[in-house]
């Protein structure tokens, strides 16, 4: 087994592009990495990037004749072409789609990414004799560490000598005033964690990630690191952190795997564990959350809504309005809600809403079986309106709010980041099409909140 490696992709690596005094240390241990690469004994670099096509239900394999891009989005003249293993990219989809534990793989795009940066910024650096390029998913991580293994599995059917590259990048909001996020406190959080946690060699802690941490901390790095690791499943391997830098707000980290013995395979215990944690979170769930939750799973595996024979808590059985949010590994997948009782109960109002949610916000395609493990919910059920006369009875981390004009609303819930009023009113009336200088009626609503357990 020869290295793996974590290889960020900063354009600011690309010498027509920016300044790369910026990026030193990662530069600096880039081009030692890409020489260590370029001197070795290989007959493939397999590259997966999170900006190559991407889809939500299965992994893309390239299995073109040859790679090529360009990045002309970046305004930079570098192109890169080089040959495709084409047998081993067929194999890798073969062995994912017909196992005894299939998983969704393709070869098959719409609209291949000419500029695939993630992939494209490597491959500038490293000249590989023959490529294998595959896409991030919109699977979970543990489909993400299964799929690393299939990989390594068709190198070895083909005796390929194989190099591992996870194209990522960490945080995106990790300073203040730095970067095209917001800034956000989980965002160096997340940096240190993945430090820490490749240092030390803990798959199991990267796999189990707290989910809000994830999906705040706007990362595009995780699924590249858990399919690495995936495909070094069987042997102990000493990771070791060879540069990083945060300039404009995000996180760039530099990383490499090296095997040090061979071991039993991990799947197996990684997958039960990885299974055991959704349901010691599920069982933490109040009376809320476990409603939605059953009544979304209860449509997508038997498209009916979920009904139980015994009498709902008491508490369910009272009248109020609700909002229900779907995350899917902390960021949005779906929220659907009314600010006035549609029905008589609170747990009617839970399965409508959750139901909607799921399959017809306008904003997601429904969700699908594959997505059901990574899905946490917020239930939030609504005090009744109260029209507001002066801003400064608003507070946004306190009170949603209703803007509403003659035949327009909108609806903004509280504590969700939004710190100012100006801010909360501008996005409400952004939400309903409404011109942010016409003048709306508002009304406020507080909030009592319930979340899925992490």
């Amino acid at each position: 087994m020869l290295k793996s490696y974590l290889l960020p992709h900063p354009p600011l690596l690309l010498e027509d592009i920016g300044n790369a005094n910026d990026v030193l240390k990662i530069k600096k241990a880039y081009t030692a990495v890409a020489d260590e690469i370029n001197r070795a004994e290989y007959d493939v670099v397999i590259i997966i990037s999170p900006h190559n096509e991407c889809y939500e239900d299965a992994f893309y394999v390239d299995n073109e004749k040859e790679y090529f891009g360009n990045m002309q989005k970046f305004h930079s003249q570098v192109k890169v072409r080089c040959d495709v293993d084409v047998p081993l990219a067929n194999l890798i989809v073969s062995l994912a789609t017909n196992g005894a534990s299939p998983i969704n793989a393709t070869t098959k795009v719409f609209d291949r990414p000419l500029c695939d940066h993630g992939t494209i910024i490597p491959l500038t650096y490293v000249h590989p004799k023959k490529v294998v390029t595959i896409s991030q998913s919109g699977l979970s991580l543990i489909d993400h560490y299964r799929f690393g293994k299939i990989v390594r599995e068709a190198c070895e059917r083909l005796n390929r000598k194989a190099i591992f590259i996870a194209s990522g990048d960490l945080s995106h909001c990790c300073k203040p005033n730095d970067g095209e996020h917001d800034y956000h406190p989980a965002g160096p959080r997340f940096n240190r964690l993945i430090r820490k946690y490749i240092k030390t060699g803990n798959t199991e802690k990267l796999l189990n990630l707290p989910k809000k941490i994830i999906g705040e901390a706007k990362e595009c790095g995780l699924k590249s690191i858990i399919t690495l690791l995936g495909f070094n499943d069987g042997y102990k391997i000493k990771g070791k952190n060879l540069a990083f830098e945060d300039p404009y707000g995000v996180g760039y980290l530099v990383a490499s795997f090296k095997p040090v013995k061979p071991i039993s395979s991990q799947f197996a215990l990684i997958t039960k564990r990885y299974f055991q944690r959704v349901v010691d979170r599920r069982k933490r769930d109040d009376m809320y959350v476990d409603l939605a939750r059953k009544n979304v799973e209860s449509y997508v595996l038997k498209n009916q809504p979920y009904t139980q024979v015994e009498r709902y808590p008491e508490p369910l059985l009272e009248k109020a309005a609700c909002f229900v949010s779907i995350k899917k590994n902390g960021s949005l997948r779906g929220c659907i809600g009314s600010v006035v009782p549609e029905t008589n109960f609170i747990a009617d109002e839970i399965i409508r809403n959750s139901f909607l949610a799921a399959t017809h916000d306008p904003r997601f395609p429904r969700v699908e079986l594959p997505e059901l493990d990574q899905l946490t919910y917020s239930v939030d059920i609504l005090s009744p309106l109260v029209k507001v006369d002066k801003l400064n009875e608003l507070n946004p981390k306190k009170y949603g709010i209703l803007v509403c004009t003659r035949n327009k609303q909108g609806v903004l819930l509280p504590d969700i980041g939004i710190n100012d009023v100006a801010q909360q009113l501008n996005i409400a009336k952004d939400k309903a099409k409404i011109n942010r200088h016409e003048p709306v009626e508002i009304f406020k609503f507080t909030v009592d909140r319930h979340q899925s357990a992490e």
